[in-house]
């Protein structure tokens, strides 16, 4: 049997973490940096404990409430789009007069109705609170304000500040490498922010976290604790014509790319999916050292 556990990691400085694309100082002049991935958020859980938990899951941007508990923050889904410089949003759903249309998601996939118009999509961060309505399918598709229904954090104040910064690459040691300058951006979360992750681990054993952790890249540490009362946006528990919203907190990757594999009896109609994003895991230099022991 397993227990569900969260910890809250709070960076005492900035979080690097780079995307998955090739970087090296003297040929690049900018590394590119993204959000924890989820692989960021396994490795500090792992190191917390000292073991593997059954399971993790995140990360997710939290805020601590005036009372000493956590609210969760989702990034705005795929398929809330507006006209540029809107406030007034809609959801892109599938049409089904529509079927039989190629697209670009592939065959079998119905199409957006063409009224849409042009539009963008919508950066923020909603409250767990307010994602519940937009989980459970109450949210008008055709219209409505983003004030007032998936508000995003600070109305466009982002909890995670970018800072721009200036690196000189070296050689193995310490010795700089003369002309090879970068640049580089780091996240430094607002302050009562954390990243949370919600863990699966067996009843029994020690499973007490302790801190502090490496959080991303540049030797970046942050404070670890276990916290309470955190849970997930509340599922719905009725499916109108057997429909269900499928919506990714963190990017994911299947066998089949962005197309998750849908369970027997089910069928997929329609995904929003934003631009793709490069992904890795694991540097060459990590791989080289498993592959001599």
């Amino acid at each position: 049997m397993t227990v569900q556990r969260w910890l809250a990691f709070t960076p005492r400085d900035t979080v690097t973490v780079r995307d998955g694309r090739s970087f090296q100082a003297g040929t690049d002049s900018s590394a590119e940096t993204v959000r924890p991935w989820p692989s960021t958020i396994a490795g500090a859980v792992r190191t917390a404990y000292g073991k593997e938990p059954e399971a993790v899951r995140g990360p997710v941007l939290a805020r601590r409430t005036g009372t000493g508990g956590w609210e969760p923050y989702l990034p705005m889904p795929a398929d809330v789009v507006r006209p540029p410089g809107s406030t007034r949003a809609r959801l892109l759903r599938p049409h089904p007069e529509l079927a039989g249309i190629a697209t670009d998601l592939g065959e079998g996939l119905l199409a957006p109705p063409d009224t849409v118009g042009k539009v963008e999509e919508v950066q923020g961060w909603v409250p767990g609170a307010r994602f519940t309505d937009y989980l459970h399918g109450t949210i008008r598709p055709a219209g409505f304000d983003l004030d007032e229904t998936l508000r995003p954090y600070g109305a466009g104040r982002d909890p995670l500040v970018p800072e721009r910064r200036v690196g000189l690459a070296r050689t193995g040691g310490r010795t700089a490498r003369e002309g090879f300058l970068y640049q580089s951006t780091h996240l430094r979360p607002l302050d009562g922010w954390s990243f949370l992750a919600c863990n699966d681990v067996p009843e029994d054993g020690d499973w007490t976290p302790r801190g502090p952790t490496p959080f991303g890249g540049r030797g970046r540490l942050a404070d670890v604790a276990e916290v309470s009362g955190v849970d997930w946006p509340a599922a719905p528990t009725t499916f109108p014509d057997g429909r269900v919203l499928v919506y990714l907190a963190t990017p994911a990757l299947w066998p089949g790319g962005w197309r998750p594999e849908t369970p027997a009896g089910a069928e997929l109609v329609g995904a929003a999916v934003p631009t793709p994003r490069p992904v890795a895991t694991a540097s060459p230099r990590e791989a080289r050292r498993a592959a001599h022991g």
